[in-house]
């Protein structure tokens, strides 16, 4: 297959820095993924630990670098970080497609994620019945939303053709303004579950204030995620109905923003596993040593061992 036909038509504009910048984003952050994952499943099989949380997660890796690829070619063909007045004519075909694969892929990533935390805080705090009674729920109710949702953007327009085709006649969408503002604002609410929760429980588990303090760092990471959705939402609904909530240019490059919260959240829930990193041969420094002590030593009960620091990703 020519690819060329897939980029933008020879009398594109030259890369402007917006598109680089986006360019960047959208290899860095799957690069960095990568990395956090690997780095993961090693140190998972070399404790012969390796779980069902463990598959999820690479599943979702590789949908990421699936959407790499496509969103390297929705940025091409639909010219993202190029002003306006700059693009030339040419036909949306191909950009309307790739922005169809992109839409299809993205919200399998996050729920795949999500699913894997919550089997891991199911495993760690599954003694306290109301606290595995709500985790198994809320992982329901993940999944349900994540088939619903995977076969809501599938089939938002009837025929599936109309999404890039908007000559075929007899062609209808949902409206997709709806979908696509339920969708990122429900990914919220079950971030914010999926962080109260552990917070909860860990603010009551009767550690050293050192290890403590360790722990809450790392957990906050998960913040990370639900503020870069929340600053998705909000381009969404400033793309929707033209409201300036961002002083960014009509340039697009906003759409960054969901390779950003993808990969972010695949490193958080990967960062208990780069505890070696941050540990040097003398024993590291006080984030070290208390994140060890918490997440115990080398050959100690496997129940501890499977690391309390993970609760604190989504």
């Amino acid at each position: 297959m020519d690819t060329s036909s897939l980029l933008a038509s020879p009398t594109s504009p030259a890369a402007s820095g917006l598109q680089i910048f986006a360019l960047s984003v959208n290899f860095a952050l799957p690069a960095l993924a990568l990395l956090a994952v690997s780095v993961r499943v090693a140190g998972r099989l070399a404790a012969q630990l390796f779980g069902i949380d463990d598959w999820l997660v690479c599943i979702a890796m590789l949908l990421s670098l699936a959407q790499t690829v496509i969103s390297f070619f929705f940025i091409k063909t639909n010219f993202i970080g190029i002003e306006p007045e700059e693009v030339p004519p040419h036909d949306p075909t191909q950009g309307l497609i790739w922005a169809y694969a992109v839409q299809v892929l993205y919200n399998p990533i996050l729920a795949l994620v999500k699913s894997s935390v919550l089997i891991f805080l199911i495993r760690l705090f599954g003694q306290r019945k109301w606290v595995r009674r709500s985790l198994v729920w809320l992982n329901m109710v993940n999944i349900s939303q994540m088939v619903g949702v995977f076969f809501a953007v599938i089939l938002q327009c009837t025929p599936i053709s109309f999404n890039w085709d908007l000559t075929v006649r007899g062609g209808y969408c949902v409206d997709r303004r709806v979908l696509y503002i339920f969708t990122a604002a429900f990914n919220i609410v079950t971030d914010m579950l999926m962080l109260g929760l552990p917070l909860r429980v860990l603010s009551s588990l009767k550690i050293p204030k050192r290890a403590k303090t360790a722990l809450l760092v790392v957990f906050l990471l998960g913040f990370l995620v639900t503020i870069t959705s929340i600053i998705r939402l909000l381009l969404i609904v400033q793309g929707i109905f033209n409201t300036p909530v961002f002083p960014i240019s009509d340039s697009n490059v906003g759409f960054v923003s969901s390779a950003i919260e993808t990969n972010l959240a695949l490193i958080t829930a990967s960062a208990p596993a780069l505890r070696p990193i941050f540990r040097s041969r003398n024993h590291g420094g006080w984030f070290a040593r208390s994140v060890m002590a918490t997440a115990g030593a080398p050959g100690g009960n496997n129940s501890s061992k499977s690391t309390i620091a993970t609760i604190t990703v989504v």
